[in-house]
């Protein structure tokens, strides 16, 4: 027997990344990669397995997230972000410093 899930513990894909703070890219791969697969690598089955998110492809083409792992993700991407903020504020200071350093001078047409 199928255990049939609570229709709202499922999100759209579009929806578990405006959750999660991501993209909806990121989320799609992560789904595909952790999709389990034969010898010929063709998927076996619909449900992901040991991935970040719970998932599973609905009709082959629309993936369904579970709510938990897409807040668990939110978390993990939030103290991610939070942790290495400093460090990515203090490399766009510097480009923005190395841009304006290595902008030629322009040169002025002569007046006649």
């Amino acid at each position: 027997m199928i255990a049939m899930a609570v229709q709202d513990d499922w999100l759209s894909v579009a929806k578990a990344a405006k959750l999660a703070g991501c993209s909806e890219q990121y989320i799609r791969r992560d789904l595909l990669e952790h999709l389990p697969r034969d010898e010929k690598n063709q998927p076996t089955s619909d449900r992901t397995q040991g991935g970040r998110l719970d998932g599973w492809l609905v009709n082959g083409r629309a993936w369904m997230v579970s709510l938990a792992s897409a807040e668990a993700l939110r978390e993990t991407l939030s103290t991610r972000a939070t942790i290495h903020a400093p460090a990515r504020a203090a490399r766009k200071a510097g480009a923005a410093v190395q841009k304006r350093a290595k902008r030629p001078a322009a040169k002025r047409k002569k007046s006649r």
